[in-house]
C-alpha cells in the first residue's frame, strides 16, 4: 500500500472516531434532559417545619419557587434548584442537587448556595450555616418522574 493511502485512511479513523464521540454526546445530553425529578424540599427553622414545597424540575434546568406569609412578622422564602443525574458520581440511583436560598424572617435575612446528592426515594438532612441565633435546614426526597 502507497504511503498515502494509509495517511487517508488515518484521517478517515480519526473523523469517524470524531463524529463517534460527539453523536454519544448529543445523545446523551438528550437523554438527561429527558429527566424530570418531583423534590420535596422541607424547610426547618429550629426544628419546626417553616415550608415543604414540591418542586417538579427537568434535569440541569433550573426551576424556581416563591413564597411568602405576609402575616405579622413578614416570611418569604425563595428557592431555586438544579438537579442533575448523579452517574458521574458513580451513583445510578442518586441525583445531585444545587440549591439558591433567600429565606427572610422579619428583618433576618439567610441567603445559601448548598449542594448535595441524594439517593432517590430517600429522605436526606442538609444543614444550612447561618450566623443568627436560629438553626435551619432542608430534608430533602427526591424523586424520579415519568415524563
Amino acid at each position: 500500500m502507497s504511503k498515502n493511502f494509509k495517511y487517508l485512511m488515518m484521517i478517515i479513523n480519526i473523523v469517524l472516531l470524531l463524529i463517534g464521540s460527539k453523536v454519544f454526546a448529543i445523545t446523551n445530553a438528550t437523554t438527561e434532559k429527558n429527566n424530570v425529578f418531583k423534590i420535596t424540599s422541607k424547610f426547618i427553622m429550629d426544628g419546626k417545619l417553616v415550608s415543604s414545597p414540591i418542586i417538579i424540575a427537568k434535569a440541569n434546568q433550573k426551576a424556581l419557587i416563591v413564597l411568602t406569609n405576609n402575616n405579622i412578622e413578614s416570611q418569604a422564602l425563595k428557592m431555586g434548584l438544579i438537579v442533575k443525574n448523579a452517574t458521574q458520581f458513580k451513583k445510578n440511583d442518586a441525583v445531585k442537587i444545587n440549591y439558591d436560598i433567600q429565606f427572610q424572617d422579619g428583618k433576618e435575612k439567610i441567603y445559601s448556595k448548598p449542594q448535595v446528592i441524594v439517593n432517590l426515594n430517600k429522605e436526606k438532612k442538609i444543614n444550612i450555616p447561618s450566623n443568627s441565633n436560629h438553626s435551619y435546614a432542608i430534608e430533602v426526597l427526591a424523586e424520579r418522574v415519568n415524563s
